[in-house]
């Protein structure tokens, strides 16, 4: 898109602030179907809520593959979009009794800490 000039030709700049990424979700659910159609798999484990994804995950649970639907945002702020047979939910808890102690001790001895954000 061009640039838009403003008074006296001066260009006009605006900062975004928004990141999206693109292609993950078609990517995984290509793969979702292929690996479905190969039997390469029992069972898929699908960390997601997006809707986008509903049609790989209903391929692969009609070729016969369990999927699990995991979504990772609290229920009250979002709606459940992507839907199987099999849907649970990430709860805080489970992601901290998942996380690596604070800090950790590399080889050469160095301590590494959880960036402060991760921190409750």
């Amino acid at each position: 898109m061009p640039c838009k000039t403003g008074q006296a030709g001066k260009i006009k700049m605006a900062r975004v602030v928004h990141t999206e990424e693109k292609g993950s979700d078609v990517s995984l659910g290509a793969h979702l179907v292929r690996d479905a159609c190969h039997k390469s798999m029992e069972v898929a484990l699908v960390l997601s809520n997006d809707s986008d994804l509903q049609t790989p995950v209903t391929m692969a649970e009609e070729e016969g593959i369990v999927v699990i639907t995991v979504n990772p945002h609290k229920q009250t702020q979002q709606p459940r979009r992507l839907l199987s047979g099999d849907k649970r939910t990430l709860s805080r808890k489970l992601l901290e009794r998942c996380q690596l102690p604070d800090p950790v001790t590399a080889r050469a001895g160095k301590l590494i800490h959880k960036p402060k954000e991760w921190k409750a």
